[in-house]
């Protein structure tokens, strides 16, 4: 009976996947692009708005269980808030309407605002303790209503869902509540990734107008820029990052419980460097460090540069390479680290091609070595399935390459190393490298 079920599941992912993928047999990266947008707003974002679980992206839609999943949603919201950024540029470069980004950008904008300012109530009975302070939870999705699941429904051609899960509902029956939503180092690094990359390619006069009116930035008391906004965010969430100081270490802990966060709670080793690297540019040359943290973080830094690949070799490349990137970590040794790290093929999988373009784009760097790299990451791109990733496992998959829920942070799950749900995957990682791709290939023409 269990084999009949699994043949016949397998029959209907087939099928599903023909009628998806028939529809747009292209190689034409901006179309591919195009139908990725809609995808995304379409069938992973519940609404475009500033009620809670409005304008986070879900992270893929299950296929046997009917499942929207909401995992690790602001390493998602991180992706999409650099997506809106670098789309916003390539439009304005074009002279094309921008209106629609602006407007996703200021709730997407919005939406971390939120986590923030709320975080705390999800600790405690009440909004007393709600505050912006740079504490924030992952996402804010308690319920979905009968009208969400029908927008999420309407124009699909993927499984239809009818029931989620959030890391806000996965409460630990101990304590009440849900560890696994707390903020943690993960988290945080690609939330600075999109945020830097609207410091970089937002104007300082960016505003959103709803019906003629500048819009104030939920939570944020005031601020109307975009850029400012993601700023002052930065500022806030680095400043909590290192406010529980010890000499070489920096816990990151609850405000309500007084305890460490359940998951990547040490936000130092190795990385504390890079995290002052944006704090002093944003802040004029201020400092988080504490007594002897420059010190040991210097330490830590140069050893760091000396022996990238075991740390990589353990799963944290996506972290290491991405605050590396944002960051200038290495200074003017930075790109051609990045590019010699990025490409290695490691036996675990772990592989960050798309790391050189994120820190070429920040930092106006051309490189002869990525020069030579345009064909390879066009024929990269060629390879994402026409209208979003996906892997429904049984070697039931378009293309390797594209085949996990974030190709940008988990290459080492592509292909049959997958271990989830069958499922279709949000698409944001092939967006913001595609935008990427743009970016740093204008001079080429690249289309």
């Amino acid at each position: 009976m269990k084999s009949t079920t699994r043949f016949s599941l397998t029959i209907a992912y087939i099928i599903i996947s023909s009628l998806l993928f028939a529809q747009t047999n292209t190689s034409d990266l901006s179309i591919k692009y195009k139908n990725y947008r809609s995808n995304l707003v379409n069938n992973y974002i519940l609404k475009i708005g500033t009620n809670n679980g409005n304008s986070l992206p879900a992270s893929e839609r299950q296929i046997s269980n009917h499942k929207i999943k909401w995992a690790d949603a602001t390493i998602s919201l991180g992706h999409y808030l650099g997506v809106l950024a670098t789309e916003y540029h390539l439009l304005s470069q074009k002279g094309e309407n921008t209106n629609n980004t602006t407007e996703e950008l200021y709730y997407a904008i919005s939406a971390l605002y939120r986590l923030d300012y709320k975080a705390e109530t999800f600790y405690n009975k009440g909004d007393s303790l709600a505050q912006l302070n740079g504490f924030f939870v992952r996402d804010d999705i308690n319920n979905i209503t009968i009208a969400e699941y029908e927008k999420l429904n309407l124009s699909t051609q993927i499984q239809k869902v009818n029931n989620f899960n959030s890391d806000l509902t996965d409460i630990d029956p101990d304590v009440g509540y849900s560890l696994n939503n707390e903020m943690s180092k993960d988290q945080v690094i690609f939330l600075l990734m999109g945020l830097k990359l609207i410091d970089k390619y937002i104007p300082e006069d960016l505003v959103y107008k709803s019906e003629s009116e500048t819009a104030i930035i939920n939570y944020s008391s005031g601020i109307t820029s975009l850029n400012l906004a993601a700023k002052h965010i930065t500022i806030l969430i680095l400043e909590y990052l290192s406010s529980n100081k010890s000499i070489i270490g920096w816990p990151i802990i609850n405000p309500v419980t007084n305890k460490r966060v359940k998951r990547g709670y040490n936000a130092f080793h190795f990385q504390a460097k890079a995290y002052n690297n944006i704090y002093e540019e944003y802040t004029n040359g201020s400092t988080i460090y504490g007594r002897c943290n420059r010190l040991f973080a210097s330490i830590e830094n140069g050893l760091l540069g000396a022996v990238i690949s075991p740390v990589i070799k353990q799963n944290q490349g996506h972290m290491l390479l991405t605050l590396a990137a944002i960051s200038n970590q290495f200074n003017d040794k930075t790109q051609n680290k990045l590019f010699k790290y990025s490409f290695k093929d490691y036996k675990n999988g772990g592989n960050y091609e798309w790391e050189p373009l994120l820190h070429a784009a920040l930092y106006s760097q051309e490189t002869d070595s990525l020069d030579s790299k345009a064909n390879w990451y066009k024929d990269f791109l060629n390879q994402a399935p026409a209208n979003g990733p996906y892997n429904y496992k049984d070697a039931n998959l378009e293309h390797q390459n594209w085949s996990v829920s974030r190709r940008t942070t988990q290459p080492e799950s592509r292909g049959n190393r997958y271990n989830s749900d069958a499922a279709n995957f949000n698409g944001l990682d092939y967006m913001l490298i595609y935008n990427l791709y743009l970016i740093y290939y204008d001079k080429k023409k690249v289309q």
